[in-house]
């Protein structure tokens, strides 16, 4: 039949008596080292061993105080004197030199007195350093220097304030080369309230000097300021010979000469002088100009290889004058005036240089008719005569006066006349007029006589006078007449 289910499990039965050991099984790997235990008590001192050899000498130690002297013993003999050695140098502050067997003075000689002055070439220096003779010192740098700007030599002065006070400086003045060697050379001077030198003069590499720059572009260049020489340092200089040639010492420049030679004809006591020369001194072409101090004219020359040269008179005159006037002279010492032209002396003429245009009732001026004649006498007479044309401008009419001014007053006799104008009724737009003024001169002296006019009636605007291509140009002749 079927197989019942399995019985509950019985209690565990006693132990068995244990069994005989097995056979040894095979070592397994060693495992990981455990922690170090504590260091384990020393143990006791072995036996000595065998003497080593011996080490090297230490370093000595320090000397021991010394001990008490020993009674002096007795002198011996005196031994036998030596030769005599040469002799060197036995003159009192003379330094010494050795010539390679003794000591002698030296040959220069190079001399050092009591207080610390020395000398070379002289005994008796009376500095701190003395060169008597061929007296050549040199500063040579002993690197080879090329670059610009780089130094050279210096020489450095001062004093015990701050040492470096001025300064004689050698530079390299462009680059160079062994063959090639600019140098430019400086000066330099401390101002007052300042401690460092400063720059104020050079000498550059092509002879230029510059005074408050470092890089001249001319003989001589100042860059700013100014500079003084000659007499009293006003760039005057004196020189009484003005036909003196440029190699006996002539120059170009501005001079003064107390007593001239080779002046304008009649030259005494002080004069000008300004003389532009030739290049070459060896001829004399210069061109000159001159004038006393006391008074208002000037001459000039081109002396043209020739000191005696004669002078021409620069003519001038304190106003330029008008149109058509000329220069008249009014003898030695005095200036010339200017004048209307004169054919022959006694004749004088000026024209009209503009129009004038006339729209009032007061006399004016009609531009440049007008004459001065100098040195008039008393009870000379004058004959004048003047003449134009005028031109009204509208339809209208006009009363037109014209007139002769003695020195600003009207002259009396003759001196006035008036014409009309009528483009209104009588279609006379044009109209000439002429007159002829007698003036007795009433006292001598220099007299100026113009003409001028006003419109005295109507309206419209009047032009009167012009140039010599208008054909309103005016004319002013006088004729002195004289007994």
């Amino acid at each position: 039949g079927l197989t019942g289910n399995t019985g509950l499990v019985g209690a565990t039965g006693a132990q068995g008596t244990t069994g005989s050991v097995g056979a040894t099984g095979a070592i397994g790997a060693t495992g990981l080292q455990g922690i170090q235990g504590n260091t384990g008590a020393v143990g006791a001192q072995g036996i000595q061993g065998i003497q080593g050899n011996t080490g090297s000498t230490g370093l000595a130690g320090p000397t021991g105080a010394s001990g008490i002297n020993g009674i002096n013993g007795t002198n011996g003999a005196t031994g036998v004197t030596g030769v005599t050695g040469p002799v060197g140098c036995a003159t009192t502050n003379y330094i010494i030199k050795g010539n390679g067997t003794t000591a002698t003075c030296t040959v220069a000689p190079i001399y050092e007195t009591g207080v610390g002055d020395v000398g070379i070439g002289t005994t008796t220096p009376d500095s701190k350093f003395h060169v008597s003779g061929s007296a050549i010192l040199t500063l040579r740098n002993s690197s080879t220097l090329s670059s610009f700007g780089d130094n050279m030599a210096s020489l450095n002065m001062g004093d015990a304030y701050s040492g470096n006070q001025g300064r004689i400086l050698l530079q390299r003045g462009t680059a160079g080369s062994g063959g090639d060697n600019p140098t430019d050379m400086s000066f330099w001077t401390t101002p007052d309230g300042g401690w460092n030198p400063l720059e104020r003069m050079r000498i550059n590499y092509n002879g230029n000097v510059g005074i408050g720059t470092t890089t001249p572009g001319y003989r001589l260049d100042l860059n700013t300021g100014t500079f003084a020489f000659g007499n009293g340092n006003v760039r005057t200089e004196s020189r009484d010979n003005a036909g003196l040639q440029g190699n006996a010492g002539a120059q170009s420049g501005f001079f003064e000469a107390s007593s001239p030679t080779n002046f304008p004809t009649g030259a005494t006591s002080w004069w000008h002088l300004i003389d532009s020369r030739h290049s070459n001194n060896t001829n004399n072409f210069s061109l000159q100009i001159s004038g006393s101090f006391f008074d208002q004219f000037l001459y000039f020359r081109k002396t043209n290889n020739n000191a005696s040269q004669s002078w021409k008179l620069i003519a001038a005159t304190d106003l330029p004058g008008n149109a058509g006037q000329v220069l008249q002279s009014n003898g030695s010492n005095v200036a010339p005036t200017w004048t209307g032209a004169v054919t022959p002396a006694n004749i004088y003429s000026v024209e009209s240089t503009s129009a004038l245009a006339i729209s009032s009732s007061t006399f004016t001026a009609i531009p440049g008719e007008s004459i001065t004649i100098p040195n008039l006498i008393t009870g000379d007479r004058l004959m004048i005569y003047y003449a134009g044309n005028a031109l009204m401008s509208g339809s209208d009419y006009n009363t037109i006066d014209v007139a002769v001014f003695a020195n600003g007053s009207m002259v009396q006799i003759g001196g006035y006349v008036r014409f009309s104008l009528d483009s209104y009724n009588a279609n006379i737009a044009w109209q000439n007029y002429s007159a002829i003024a007698r003036y007795n001169v009433p006292s001598s002296g220099s007299y100026t006589f113009d003409v001028r006019a006003m419109r005295a009636l109507g309206g419209n605007t009047i032009s009167i006078g012009g140039t010599s291509l208008e054909a309103g140009e005016g004319v002013l002749i006088i004729y002195v007449l004289r007994n």
